[in-house]
């Protein structure tokens, strides 16, 4: 069976973490941009499905954890583990202290 790859990028709306979801979609992967304003993911979604690229744009606050998990809901594919692999791109982690 086809295992899907899909990367989840966290914040991916500008800059480097825009050209990673780019870079990633150009590697053959499934890209979920994901940010708290819908209208910047689907710009970067629809940037990288222009070129191609497999994208879906999904709004979410990450620091609110049912967000997070209807995004991991909405993750496109098989939701079982043993026919997807998941690789997330997290370019949205703040250092404490």
């Amino acid at each position: 069976m086809t295992k899907t790859a899909v990367v989840i990028g966290v914040g991916p709306l500008r800059g480097l973490g825009a050209v990673l979801s780019q870079s990633a979609s150009a590697a053959g992967l499934h890209v979920v941009v994901a940010g708290r304003t819908q209208a910047k993911v689907d710009a970067v979604a629809e940037a990288i499905t222009s070129s191609g690229g497999a994208a879906t744009a999904i709004a979410c606050d990450t620091t609110d954890e049912e967000q997070v998990i209807e995004l991991m809901d909405k993750v496109p594919g098989e939701p079982a583990q043993s026919q997807k692999q998941k690789v997330t791109l997290d370019n949205d982690s703040k250092a404490d202290g």
